[in-house]
């Protein structure tokens, strides 16, 4: 751990002693005259103005009705789940570079108890949930060092779905949602722009009672020409260290991409088929995720986008009838508890004339058990500020299968979303 300290410091100091100086704004006696002169330049009202603070407020609102069909049950038994999220945010850009953002959020499913778990989202239900979502500060020093302390949101990683890299999030974003609804963390985060690079020192304060319990995550990332590469790594005391490495490249007209991460050790709760808990500190667990996309220009300035995707779960199972065993401990996360899954994705923004029209198609197979799922979403933007979303999820493969637990079927959604 001493040894990573030193090395981040030595990161840190090499990157502010190569950082490259700023220029000086050119200017001379004549453009200074012409400044200043008698109707030239800005007003004195204006340059008061430029220099106060300026606060936005605002928000979005999203409402999700769900009705879910199975084999074993009749229409009326079937699931029926709505949920309400609504955010406020005050983002306030100060002088000189300084910026302090707020955003809370409230979770409301009127149709739940507390509790309850969702076979659609993962998520765990209740009836009425408030929390902050972000609280960060953010300036400069300089501007050759970055920081942003609080709570904030961060996810690294070149893949689309599955980032292995993405150490401080202790769950995959939730790919039902366009919008990232995963919580922020308690973060100090610090970047020092290198060139065409940038490194970044965070240190995660979550439960850290003290200063050694600190989570530590050091990400450099190079770029060269149509390339970006980046490697990290993360240590904690008494947890597994990881270090990983991601990359996205342009290969013809192909878009390539990959992560990987690797542990001695895991810091996952595991089960056997009895519901015993154990943990696994010895083997070295590889997490692996990689895919290419392709965006396929038709008509006049329209295109298709189509992403293909693998991940490998070095932690995860190989046998399905494990499934019923983490649910009833709470243990299931959907999309992320098999060894191998792939992903086919297809998004088609406003085509043709359908201007207020975004289309999208993503299919999920797990590899392990043989079962998948497809879900196609509609979004049509009713208003400037209000959109409406009309969805459908298949369910197919075999049926004790992690998409087909418990019989599911058929989901039907309808989404609406405004921001103001």
């Amino acid at each position: 751990m001493n040894s990573f300290k030193h090395t981040i410091l030595v990161v840190l100091f090499f990157a502010s002693y190569c950082s490259v100086q700023a220029e000086e704004f050119p200017t001379d006696d004549i453009s200074i005259e012409e400044g200043l002169g008698e109707g030239k330049g800005i007003t004195e009202e204006q340059k008061e103005y430029s220099l106060r603070d300026k606060t936005e407020i605002g928000g979005s609102i999203y409402s999700d009705f769900y009705y879910s069909i199975y084999s074993d049950k009749s229409f009326d038994d079937n699931l029926f789940i709505n949920s309400n999220l609504g955010y406020v945010y005050l983002d306030s850009k100060l002088p000189e570079d300084v910026r302090v953002f707020i955003k809370g959020k409230v979770v409301y499913t009127p149709t739940v108890t507390d509790g309850d778990f969702s076979p659609i989202t993962g998520e765990t239900y209740n009836k009425l949930d408030a929390d902050l979502d972000e609280a960060k500060i953010m300036f400069n020093a300089y501007n050759k060092v970055f920081f942003t302390i609080g709570k904030q949101k961060v996810k690294y990683g070149a893949s689309k779905f599955w980032n292995p890299t993405d150490f401080l999030n202790q769950t995959m974003k939730n790919p039902f949602y366009d919008y990232d609804r995963r919580t922020g963390l308690p973060l100090v985060k610090v970047h020092v722009p290198i060139g065409s690079s940038n490194c970044y020192l965070l240190g995660d304060l979550d439960d850290a009672k003290n200063i050694d319990e600190i989570s530590y995550v050091l990400r450099c990332e190079v770029s060269l020409k149509s390339s970006e590469f980046a490697i990290s790594r993360r240590a904690k005391k008494n947890q597994a260290t990881k270090v990983g490495f991601d990359f996205s490249t342009a290969l013809y007209d192909l878009d390539v991409y990959g992560e990987a991460s690797v542990a001695k050790g895991s810091d996952k709760t595991f089960y056997d088929q009895a519901g015993t808990p154990y943990m696994n500190t010895r083997k070295t667990f590889w997490d692996i995720s990689g895919g290419v996309s392709y965006e396929m220009p038709f008509l006049d300035a329209d295109s298709i986008t189509f992403y293909l995707e693998y991940y490998f779960n070095g932690e995860g199972y190989r046998d399905p009838a494990i499934y019923p065993v983490l649910w009833a401990n709470g243990a299931y996360v959907p999309l992320n508890t098999a060894k191998q899954y792939a992903m086919f994705m297809i998004y088609a923004p406003t085509p043709g004339n359908w201007n207020h029209i975004n289309i999208s198609m993503f299919n999920v197979f797990n590899l392990v058990d043989s079962s998948a799922i497809t879900r196609a979403e509609l979004m049509y933007l009713f208003t400037k500020d209000l959109s409406v979303g009309f969805n459908i999820t298949g369910h197919y493969g075999k049926s004790d299968g992690e998409f087909r637990l418990y019989g599911q079927l058929i989901d039907l959604g309808i989404r609406f979303e405004l921001n103001f």
